[in-house]
């Protein structure tokens, strides 16, 4: 077999779109679920990580930190609710391959 057929000898890729449908789902939830929670998550702590700031760097840049922290919040938020999503998708998974009888397969 000439290597140069398929793509220098390794092996051809399944036409398999599985991974990529959930990876779409869970970044699209995440994004649902960023706009949703990330505003409260952030309000709630910003009092408390503003008050933290000025006292430790002062008044000028407590601004600059308050906006990084509102990044931050949003960023952690957006990864946190992908995390759960591929969590709850493996695990409704689970829970419908334990309850398919054996005879299926």
């Amino acid at each position: 077999m000439n290597p140069q057929q398929n793509g220098g000898g390794y092996p051809q890729q399944s036409d398999n779109n599985y991974h990529g449908s959930i990876e779409g789902l869970a970044i699209v939830c995440a994004i649902a679920a960023t706009l949703i929670a990330a505003p409260y998550i952030n309000n709630f702590t910003s009092e408390f990580v503003t008050n933290l700031f000025v006292q430790n760097y002062g008044e000028g840049l407590s601004t600059f930190l308050g906006y990084l922290w509102t990044g931050l919040v949003y960023g952690f938020t957006y990864f946190l609710a992908r995390i759960y999503v591929y969590g709850a998708v493996t695990a409704v998974s689970l829970w419908v391959v334990s309850r398919l009888p054996a005879f299926a397969f």
